[in-house]
């Protein structure tokens, strides 16, 4: 666990926690950490993400696909920002790879009674016989 105050934000503190990760680690976090620093950092780290993809933040169509797994559940090529993170030093950015293939998984939620929501995940874990859609997705809502 990291804590801090007001004044520090929530990846500046995770990034304290880099000592913790081994080898194999999978992290599973909410939608401020599905973008491609993050998931690139950790790959550098031989550590899996699953997150979901901020709403707005990146525009998913699944028709650009580079390999598709079913329905809403492809491989992407992300490609890595121009402009390098402030969170990383110099040698950790470009340490970065120039682009990362990811999966992503369209999921919909339908519960009676309420409205019913489409999210996008992300993960490095790339290999639909290892990590079932499903498992993933359950992983991810089982997080709370």
């Amino acid at each position: 666990m990291a804590a801090g105050n007001c004044h520090q934000g929530e990846w500046r503190l995770f990034l304290t926690l880099r000592a913790h990760l081994a080898p194999g680690d999978i992290l599973c976090a909410d939608r401020g950490y599905g973008n491609f620093v993050m998931s690139a950092w950790l790959q550098t780290l031989k550590a899996d993400i699953i997150a979901r993809v901020p709403t707005g933040a990146r525009r998913v169509d699944f028709r650009g696909t580079r390999r598709r797994h079913g329905r809403g559940d492809a491989l992407f090529v992300w490609r890595k920002p121009p402009r390098p993170s402030p969170l990383l030093d110099r040698e950790e950015w470009r340490a970065l790879p120039a682009a990362l293939t990811v999966r992503l998984l369209r999921h919909r939620v339908t519960r009676k009674g309420f409205r019913t929501r489409e999210f996008t995940l992300v993960t490095t874990l790339l290999d639909p016989a290892l990590y079932p859609a499903r498992e993933l997705l359950d992983a991810y809502l089982s997080r709370c």
